[in-house]
Formats: C-alpha cells, sequence, structure tokens
C-alpha cells in the first residue's frame, strides 16, 4: 500500500464500528484519538475518519469535540466558530480540547494570511492554558507551545523568544513521544538559525532531525513543514539545485494539493524561490502565475507578499532591478495589509538591492542604514548580514575603502564567529570579490598542507596544549586568563581574518573602547611572545592587518580547524573514505573539554562535536556500501560514548555489527543505548533501534 492511500485508510476497531453501525463507539473513540491526531498534524487521517461520520443517521448530535474536528480538517477553518468551541470546551473545563481549539485559531489566521494581530487574543489564551500545569497532557503542552512560537516569529518578530519557547516544545515532544512535534519543532526553529543567520546552528537541527522523518509515526503534514524549511536551508547556502530537487518531491505529492492554503503556498513559494535563483524562467513563470491567482483569490496578503519577494529575486538575478523595485514595493504593500514582520522584512531588503542595482546609490545606502539596524533590533541578522555588505559595496564603489571595511568588520558581527553565508539574491562570488577589493594585500595565512613542517603545534582536543619546537606549555600550567582566551578566541573564530572589535567585546565586555583596544594590544603582545626564552626574538605566528587578527598558518597549525578543513574537504569529495579517516582520526577528545564557563567556547565544542557525528554517520554509510562496515566500527563506538542519546550513531553502530555477523555485539550495543535513554530521558528507544534489535534475535526489546 503507498503512503497516500495509508493515511486515508480507517485504523484499528473503526472499520468494526462502522460496519457494526456502533455510531457510539466510533464517535466516542474519534473524540479520544481524533484529539491526537490533530496534535500530530496527522489531517488526512482525521479527514478520512471525519467522512465516515456523513453516514450517522440524521438527528443525532454531535459531541463538541467532533464538531471542532470537523472545523478544524476544513481547508477553511473559521476563526469565528474555533472561538465559540474554545469557550465551550473552557466552560466544561475540557482543557485537551481548549488546548486543540486553541492551536486551531492560530492555524486560521495563518490559513487566512491576514491581519495577523488577531493572534494576540490566542496567544493570552494560550498562555492561560500553560498555566495549568499538570492538567494538561504532555502532547498538549507541546503542541501549545509549537503555536506560541509560532506566533512569536509570524507576528511578533522576536526570533530569540521564539527560539526558547521552541527549546522548551522539544523538550514536552520528547516526553509526549510524539516524533511529528518534534520534526515540526526542527523545521520551526530551523528557520529561526536561518533568519538569525546562524546557519551552522540550523545544518544540527535539521541534521539531527532528518532520521525521524522517514519513520512511519511521523505526520505527513509536520514532515512537508521540514521539507520546506530544508529546501529554505539548500537555497541559503547557494544550493537551489538540490532545494528543487526536494521541494518538487513534496509539490508532486498526491495530497499536497488538498493540505491547508498556508502550507500549499508556503512550499509552492519556497519552489518558485528555487527556480528564481536556478534562472528558470519558464518554470517560475508557469508557478508564479499559480500562486498568484490563488493569493490575489484568497486575499492572502502573506503570501503574497511573500510570493512578491521571490518573483523580485528572479527579476534581479535575470538584470531587471526596475522590475524587481516594483515587485518589492508591492510585496511591502502585502505585508502591511497581512501585519507581519516575516514578509516586511524580505520586501525591505529586495528594495534596497534593486535601488542598488539601479544605480540609485544614495537612496539604496539610506535605505539599508535604516533597515540594517532595524533587522538588527529584531535578531533577522541574515538580512543585516547581507545588507551591511551591500553598504560595503556602495561605499566600495565611490571610493570610500575605510568606510567600506568597517562596513564588512560589522556585517560579520551579525554571523557566529568565524562563520560567513552566501549573499541572498548575489551571485556566487560577490563575498569573495568584495573581500579582494576591500583586501588586496595578501594575508600572510595561507594554509600549511603538512602540519609536521609548522613550527607551532596547537592541540585544542581535549585540553588546550601549545608545542613550540622541544617546549610544550599546557592550559593548567599558563597564567594570564586574558591572553589564553585571546588564543581561544581566535580559534574558535577560525584564526583568519578575526575582527578585533569581536574579540574586544567578548574578551573585555565592559571595558570603554579606547581602554578594550588597549587590552587586546597588550594580550597580543604577551601571546606572541608565549613560550620565548629570555632574549629570544618572538616567532611571527600571529599577524594583524586593518583591524583583524590572523593565525599565520605556515608557522603554526591547529587541530581544530585542521579537523574542519579536512572534514569539509573530505565531504566535497564524495565522501573519500580515506581522507574522511584522517580527519576523523584528528577528534580526539571534545574541543577545550574542561572549559565551563565561556558559553562561546561551549556552543563551539557542540558544533565541532556534530560535525565529527555526521562525518562518522557518513564514513559509515559510505564503508557499509563498499562492505567494509569493519572499518566504520572504531569511530562509531567513539560517536556512541560522546553522544549516547543519539539514536542515529546507535543505529549505525547495530547495522555494522549486523553487517559484520556480529549479532550479540549490535544487542550490547542496543541494551546500552536502552539504559541511557531510560535514565537520562525516561523515554523507550525509537523505531529503527527496535528493529535492529529483532533482526538481531531479540524477541521482545
Amino acid at each position: 500500500m503507498d503512503t497516500a492511500s495509508s493515511m486515508m485508510q480507517l485504523r484499528g476497531p473503526y472499520t468494526s464500528y462502522l460496519q457494526e453501525g456502533d455510531w457510539e463507539s466510533y464517535a466516542s473513540a474519534l473524540c479520544e484519538e481524533g484529539l491526537v491526531w490533530w496534535f500530530n498534524m496527522e489531517i488526512p487521517c482525521l479527514i478520512a475518519h471525519l467522512a465516515a461520520l456523513e453516514s450517522i443517521p440524521q438527528g443525532r448530535p454531535l459531541p463538541s469535540r467532533l464538531l471542532f474536528l470537523a472545523e478544524a480538517a476544513k481547508g477553511f477553518m473559521s476563526t469565528e466558530n474555533i472561538d465559540a468551541l474554545f469557550h465551550t470546551f473552557l466552560s466544561a473545563n475540557d482543557l485537551e480540547a481548549a488546548s486543540a481549539a486553541a492551536g486551531a485559531g492560530i492555524a486560521s489566521i495563518w490559513d487566512s494570511g491576514t491581519d495577523f494581530e488577531r493572534q494576540e487574543t490566542w496567544y493570552a489564551k494560550i498562555i492561560q492554558l500553560l498555566g495549568k500545569g499538570d492538567r494538561l497532557s504532555t502532547l498538549a503542552k507541546s503542541s501549545l507551545l509549537g503555536f506560541k512560537g509560532f506566533v512569536e516569529i509570524t507576528y511578533r518578530g522576536d526570533l530569540a523568544k521564539a527560539a526558547e519557547t521552541l527549546r522548551s516544545q522539544q523538550r514536552w515532544a520528547e516526553k509526549a513521544r510524539s516524533t511529528s512535534l518534534r520534526v515540526f519543532h526542527a523545521a520551526v526553529l530551523g528557520h529561526c538559525a536561518i533568519f538569525a543567520g546562524d546557519l551552522p546552528r540550523a545544518e544540527v537541527i535539521l541534521f539531527e532531525a532528518s532520521p525521524l522523518c522517514g519513520l512511519p509515526e511521523t505526520s505527513y503534514i509536520c514532515n512537508v513543514y521540514f521539507q520546506i524549511t530544508l529546501g529554505l536551508f539548500h537555497i541559503v547556502q547557494g544550493k537551489a539545485a538540490e532545494a528543487r530537487r526536494i521541494l518538487q518531491e513534496i509539490t508532486q505529492h498526491p495530497f499536497f494539493d488538498i493540505l491547508p492554503p498556508s502550507i500549499w503556498l508556503f512550499g509552492n513559494s519556497e519552489l518558485l524561490l528555487a527556480h528564481s535563483f536556478l534562472g528558470d524562467t519558464e518554470a517560475e513563470a508557469a508557478l508564479s502565475g499559480r500562486i498568484q491567482e490563488r493569493t490575489i483569490r484568497e486575499q492572502n496578503h502573506f503570501h503574497n507578499g511573500y510570493a512578491h519577494f521571490n518573483r523580485g529575486m528572479a527579476s534581479l538575478i535575470c538584470g531587471k532591478p526596475y522590475k524587481a523595485l516594483i515587485h518589492g514595493h508591492e510585496a511591502m504593500e502585502s505585508a502591511k495589509r497581512s501585519s507581519s514582520p516575516i514578509p516586511e522584512q524580505m520586501a525591505a531588503f529586495l528594495i534596497g538591492e534593486a535601488l542598488s542595482d539601479l544605480g540609485r546609490n544614495e537612496e539604496a545606502m539610506e535605505h539599508f542604514s535604516n533597515w540594517v539596524n532595524r533587522w538588527e533590533k529584531n535578531g533577522f541578522h541574515l538580512f543585516a548580514f547581507a545588507g551591511a555588505l551591500e553598504i560595503a559595496g556602495l561605499h566600495s564603489k565611490e571610493g570610500r575603502k575605510e568606510e567600506a571595511r568597517e562596513s564588512y568588520v560589522r556585517a560579520l558581527s551579525f554571523l557566529p564567529p568565524g562563520e560567513e553565508a552566501p549573499v541572498v539574491g548575489r551571485p556566487a562570488g560577490f563575498l569573495e570579490t568584495l573581500k579582494r577589493s576591500l583586501y588586496p594585500e595578501r594575508s600572510g595565512t595561507e594554509v600549511c598542507e603538512d602540519p609536521e613542517d609548522s613550527v607551532i603545534h596547537i592541540e585544542t582536543f581535549g585540553e588546550l596544549v601549545i608545542r613550540i619546537g622541544d617546549r610544550t606549555i599546557y592550559d593548567g600550567k599558563w597564567p594570564g586568563a586574558r591572553t589564553k582566551n585571546l588564543l581561544k578566541a581566535l580559534i574558535v573564530c577560525g584564526g583568519t581574518r578575526v575582527s578585533a572589535d569581536f574579540l574586544v567585546d567578548t574578551l573585555w565586555p565592559e571595558a570603554d573602547g579606547d581602554r578594550a583596544m588597549r587590552n587586546l594590544k597588550v594580550a597580543l603582545s604577551r601571546l606572541r611572545r608565549i613560550g620565548c626564552r629570555k632574549g629570544e626574538e618572538p616567532l611571527h605566528w600571529i599577524e594583524v592587518r586593518g583591524r583583524h587578527v590572523s593565525l599565520v598558518n605556515s608557522v603554526c597549525v591547529v587541530d581544530s580547524i585542521r579537523f574542519r578543513r579536512k572534514l569539509a574537504a573530505a565531504m566535497k569529495e564524495g565522501i573519500n573514505r580515506d581522507h574522511m579517516v584522517e580527519a576523523l582520526d584528528i577528534y580526539k577528545e571534545d574541543f577545550l573539554a574542561h572549559e565551563k564557563n565561556e558559553s562561546w567556547i561551549i556552543r563551539h565544542r557542540e558544533i565541532l562535536r556534530e560535525e565529527f557525528l555526521k562525518g562518522v554517520i557518513s564514513l559509515t554509510h559510505a564503508c557499509m556500501e563498499a562492505g567494509e562496515p569493519e572499518r566504520a566500527v572504531p569511530y562509531l563506538q567513539k560517536a556512541f560514548d560522546t553522544d549516547p542519546l543519539n539514536g542515529e550513531v546507535s543505529s549505525c553502530l547495530m547495522g555494522c555489527h549486523l553487517q559484520m555477523g556480529s549479532r550479540s555485539e549490535a544487542l550490547k550495543v542496543f541494551k546500552k543505548a536502552k539504559q541511557i535513554l531510560k535514565k537520562e530521558l525516561g523515554i523507550e528507544p525509537v523505531p529503527s533501534l527496535i528493529a535492529l534489535a529483532r533482526e538481531a534475535g531479540l524477541k521482545n526489546p
């Protein structure tokens, strides 16, 4: 049976109830289970079971829960009907149904695409319900928190608050054992991270949730939301072809065209953006017409603004900035009608780029200067980064190199340390071209391919250790915390062209500008001389140019930086197993494993750990395909010891043992994983692990 057919099949005893004409049992069961389906967004299943109610003899009144479910399953929900049912449930002290109705109220406004200020009333109702504590089920709490985060993004425009809410939602989804809401959480939180310009964080979120998408218990709609977010991530990363493949796959599903309007428009709008970035004008025009017909007919201002943004981007890419400007103003008008900040932020960015391409430099400068501050305030750092780069480009055109460099440095401050991102709406080489125009001189930071040729070796996996010739300096024996933290900050930021402004803000946040810069100069002087004997001239291993600090890679090598470079190279080569092993061998322990105080170090440790786990899993798939599972086992065991809660690592380790014929070893992994999951999270292993345990011969896993 295919996926589409299985979603429309009656479950469990419902077929028997129907055949026996036992409408009372049918309705009673649906009142209970239907709410669970609503919370998990299993709308096709809900529709299938509600359809049978049309056969109920006339005159039989339907319970309030069934009236709600019938309303919630409609293509267009009536907010007024949902509100009336919410108060009915609240009066009857039916908090589960009231929670479902509160989420449906938010969904109905999202589907309408207009007057998002109406979400405030429902937001207050969600806060009221969450205050009921243990009187709500874990599933209801998770659903409510998901919709609360949704309002904080789509109406309040508060990405930081939304991320906090969604992290709480994830914990409740795990307690409720709802894979659907865990996937929905990843989709919405991934969107937050993308808009916030934190693409490494978005990648980690999506990578961790991707195994859940293939599970049979994950609802179709939650999976669609996840794939849409994944498509957007690939677009922002400059991988529009991969985004189009993902988005075409979901939009061509048999059920996609009967989904609620918000999801249909959301998915097709992202697909439109992918067509635009690929320059497929024929596909872009055809899909644009379908979207426009629906948004205008339904007066869906949110998605009409979104569509104008995408069409404007297509015009920019095709060299038609005036047409892009028209779309930008139309997008802004639709955004105002929707009362949502999301299309407004996007429209403002499109207008600025169009003005710049039209040569209206003064208008573009004024526009971006205003909006970069607003994007920064609202946490939309992806646009703030790109906008500050546009300002840098405008200064550079006018010959104002120093102002251009300052804008470039400011742009980098909007992204995580050491990270860069593609610029939305600009060709792939835009950023590199801008950097070459701003810094034409050589930086002296060429990568040393052979670490043995380096004079200074810095180890960060485990304890911080510096080896300079025959001298070794250990973390615990190193006086001067600020100097040591300066080196750590340079390493976290990638060691190349690290902004001096970022360093002083990180290391001396409470000092005024001049004093903080003096502190940096003193710390740099001390760091250069680390390990020097009395009267000895320090090596030239740290370089300062144009308010940027770099480690000179031809002199020193850092294990964590080398790990990231070699891992990225192995990934680009289609998972070269030999090169992947070389990269993974560098990862001895967690990054600065004993550092507990600095949040920026802890965050970088998490990023490196996720990259290591991702590399191990990629190596495993390649080794199993090549018939060499034994080669991956040591790395999987290390990954399992590093993160025993990672279900994909456990599954891969069990899979390798099974392929090698070691059923007993596979069962040892399962039993240990099960024990840790129970102890740490109070949950059972995921179905994929249970299936592998059965394959290994365990009858009742």
